[in-house]
């Protein structure tokens, strides 16, 4: 499994938790901007329904800004279009407790990006 998030999150420095309970913090916003590590996962584990949920919810809420930088998710759709798993509406307290981890995680793919984007320029 590739991972875009939970391997450079396991590498920051002072942050308070310890790197299982931050993978798993992270897990939702690992599934959202990463639709084949999505695609992967086994749906059926009762562990996962929570960052499972999380996911969906907040991939339909900013389902039109995602598609915009190219972060089509088939998996969360298919999902959501068979009933398995139920986007919930996006509310205050679930916005103002997990918003902070989409930042972190959209902040850690445009690295990603850049990264690529000028190890190209250098090639050329």
């Amino acid at each position: 499994m590739t991972t875009l998030l939970l391997h450079r999150l396991s590498q920051l420095p002072g942050l308070p938790t310890s790197p299982a309970e931050r993978e798993f913090r992270y897990l939702w916003v690992e599934l959202l901007l990463n639709p084949p590590l999505a695609a992967e996962l086994d749906w059926g584990s009762p562990g996962l329904r929570e960052p499972i949920r999380r996911a969906v919810t907040w991939y339909f809420a900013y389902r039109g800004y995602l598609n915009s930088l190219g972060l089509f998710n088939e998996t969360l759709e298919k999902f959501a279009a068979e009933g398995s798993v139920r986007p919930d509406a996006l509310d205050r307290r679930e916005y103002n407790q997990h918003y902070r981890e989409l930042l972190k995680g959209l902040q850690i793919l445009w690295e990603e990006k850049d990264k690529k984007t000028s190890n190209g320029s250098r090639n050329s």
